[in-house]
């Protein structure tokens, strides 16, 4: 059986795990979703596309802040539960 420090800093670590990656999912994965878009317009020749298309990547403070949350809401949730799961089990 592993003792209680290390069973905590791996809770830490697979909170801190997940919720760096759901925030760069949400931070990223809106930006990436642009500048593939900016990539298929311009071979189509729309060009009110790609440059609607270029505006989303200027709004990547606000995938910032909302990638932050998400990841930080992910975390808390994760070490809440993994830690009142550790203090029900008996011991």
């Amino acid at each position: 059986m592993r003792s209680s420090s290390a069973r905590t800093a791996l809770i830490v670590v697979s909170g801190l795990t997940a919720g760096f990656v759901a925030a760069s999912m949400t931070a990223l994965t809106p930006v990436l979703l642009a500048l593939l878009g900016v990539r298929i317009f311009s071979y189509l020749g729309w060009t009110r596309a790609k440059n609607l298309a270029l505006g989303v990547s200027t709004y990547y403070s606000v995938f910032l802040v909302l990638g932050v949350a998400v990841g930080l809401t992910v975390c808390l949730r994760l070490w809440g539960r993994r830690f009142r799961k550790e203090s029900d089990s008996p011991q």
